[in-house]
């Protein structure tokens, strides 16, 4: 398990989530999310999402959190942000975007369709410029974690002096009922009550129930009620290409520092995210912070202009 960052956060572990922040795959080439599996609760759909008054919106800007805008819940969304995040080279992802002196960001890069994604970041204090179409709505996290394979959890341990993962387990094995090897993962081995994947949901879901400080502002207007926005991903999977993102997170570490394309399955995501409304064409703000003091700070400052 990404060890509680935020996309924002390892990435910060990646992306507002890296460490607990974590990314997803490319819009333009969408990747299908994996069949949902029963022993996984709340597949998709923010946990808060217990009755009907609850679609309501107090953010005019923001898409409610028990919506499915799009025809999908914030959690499916959550995991088609990490598929794009995965899916862009090292070189040119916008999770290291924004550092000075290179303020600006390509925010096309893999995106179509009505939402367009923002990349959060490995932590710090970021600021960045870029343009997007009218149309489309806008969906980022504000701080989240990812697990599964990506997240070391599903792996075989002890081959390395150092004790990082020899082999990826098979699907079979990591989707099992019990996990059949006790020292399963480095973000679990140490947890005496995690027996299988749906217990790994659990876990992590335990740390997300506090966030701790969270903000969000658009155009200077604070997100009313950000808890709410709550989203844990269906079970997905991640398609990386050549001298990916993962070099530079795992770098030297087994598969993952190799930065080789690959499929990274079984997957799964929880944290708080926003899906903002078209925005008018103009210049638009939007900042969005985790943390006390923020280990993650990043401010976009967005064009947006017709036809783009």
């Amino acid at each position: 398990m990404k060890s509680y960052f935020t996309m924002s956060r390892l990435a910060a572990a990646f992306a507002a989530a890296l460490l607990p922040t974590q990314f997803s795959a490319s819009a333009a080439s969408p990747h299908n999310l994996a069949p949902r599996v029963a022993a996984i609760a709340n597949p998709g759909a923010p946990p808060n999402c217990v009755s009907s008054d609850q679609f309501g919106n107090r953010n005019p800007k923001v898409h409610p959190p028990c919506s499915t805008p799009y025809g999908m819940t914030y959690g499916e969304w959550t995991a088609k942000w990490w598929q794009w995040v995965y899916s862009i080279p090292l070189e040119s992802n916008p999770q290291l975007a924004g550092m000075p002196p290179q303020p600006d960001v390509d925010c096309s890069q893999g995106q179509s369709g009505p939402v367009w994604f923002l990349a959060a970041g490995f932590g710090g204090t970021a600021v960045r410029s870029c343009t997007v179409p009218t149309g489309v709505s806008i969906f980022f996290p504000v701080t989240n974690t990812y697990f599964g394979v990506i997240g070391f959890d599903c792996i075989h341990r002890g081959a390395f002096p150092n004790g990082y993962p020899a082999a990826f387990l098979p699907v079979s094995d990591c989707l099992a009922n019990p996990w059949p090897h006790p020292d399963l993962g480095i973000g679990t081995q140490d947890q005496p009550n995690v027996h299988n994947y749906a217990d790994l949901v659990k876990l992590v879901a335990a740390h997300l129930d506090d966030p701790g400080p969270i903000d969000a502002e658009i155009d200077g207007v604070s997100i009313r009620d950000l808890t709410a926005y709550r989203a844990q991903a269906p079970i997905f999977s991640v398609t990386t290409p050549s001298h990916n993102i993962l070099g530079f997170v795992w770098p030297g570490i087994g598969p993952y520092g190799t930065g080789a394309a690959d499929t990274y399955y079984p997957n799964g995501s929880d944290g708080y995210w926003l899906m903002l409304t078209p925005l008018t064409p103009g210049k638009h703000t939007v900042h969005f912070a985790a943390g006390a003091p923020p280990w993650l700070d990043v401010t976009y400052h967005l064009t947006v202009r017709p036809g783009h």
